[in-house]
C-alpha cells in the first residue's frame, strides 16, 4: 500500500522537494505551511501507506480519510517547489517500514528531476540554545551553502529519524539532500522554530515570487 495517487502531473522545472512529517514541536510542518502559503501551492495528489497509524481523521464537515502525505506544488515561485508533508508518523518500529515509506517519498521525488531534496524536522536541546538551526546534507557544497546565513553543522555522528533516512536515501540516489533541524527548548514551543526554519530556506534557497502559476 506504499504508494503515491496523484490527481495531477505536477508542471515544474528542477523543483526543490521539500519534506516534512509530524515531529518534534512540529518544526518541519509549522515551516512548510508558512512556506506553501507563501507560494500559493496547490495540491497533485497523496501518498497513503500501510504504516500510519490505524484510526481515519475526521474533518469538522464530517468528511474522514485515512492517515496520509499531502502532496503539492507551486511555479508561482523561483525555485519551483513541491510539498510532501503529513501530520501523522510512522508509528512501527520496524526500520524497514520507514525505508518502505521514504523510499516511496524519494522515488516520486526522483520522477521530477529535482534539483534537491530538503527534510525538516526539529531537535529538542532543552539545556542548550534554543535558537540554533544545524544543517546535514550530501555534499560539502550544500552544507557551505545552507549555513551561511547562521545554521550549525550537525555533527552528532548519527542523524536518526526521517530526516537522516530521507539525505541518506538521497545519497544512495545520488541526489543533492539536504537536512535542517530547528532546536527547541520543549515539545511544545515549535512555532519560532518553524518560523526560523522558514526564513532560512526562503534565503538559501532565494525564493521569490514569478508570474507564472500552476
Amino acid at each position: 500500500m506504499e504508494r503515491v495517487v496523484a490527481h495531477s502531473v505536477p508542471n515544474v522545472d528542477a523543483p526543490v522537494v521539500v519534506v516534512a512529517t509530524a515531529g518534534a514541536g512540529n518544526v518541519g510542518l509549522i515551516a512548510l505551511n508558512l512556506l506553501l502559503n507563501f507560494c500559493d501551492g496547490n495540491k497533485i495528489g497523496e501518498l497513503h501507506s500501510k504504516n500510519l497509524p490505524d484510526y481515519i481523521t475526521v474533518e469538522t464537515s464530517g468528511i474522514c480519510h485515512l492517515p496520509r502525505f499531502d502532496l503539492y506544488s507551486s511555479r508561482s515561485v523561483k525555485p519551483n517547489l513541491v510539498f510532501v508533508m503529513s501530520d501523522s508518523s510512522i508509528l512501527s518500529n520496524e526500520p524497514r517500514s520507514h525505508y518502505d515509506v521514504f523510499d516511496e517519498i524519494v522515488e516520486f521525488a526522483m520522477q521530477l528531476r529535482p534539483s534537491m531534496i530538503v527534510g525538516i524536522d526539529g531537535v529538542v536541546e532543552a539545556t542548550k540554545d534554543s535558537n540554533v538551526i544545524y544543517v546535514s546534507a550530501t555534499s560539502s557544497n550544500l552544507v557551505k551553502r545552507f549555513c551561511q546565513f547562521g545554521p550549525r553543522i550537525y555533527n552528532a555522528g548519527r542523524l536518526p529519524g526521517s530526516v537522516g533516512l530521507l539525505i541518506g536515501l538521497c545519497e544512495y540516489h545520488n541526489l543533492g539532500g539536504v537536512g535542517i533541524l530547528g532546536s527547541i527548548g520543549s515539545l511544545v514551543s515549535g512555532s519560532e522554530a518553524g518560523k526560523r526554519v522558514y526564513n532560512l530556506l526562503t534565503r538559501t534557497l532565494n525564493i521569490s515570487k514569478t508570474t507564472e502559476s500552476d
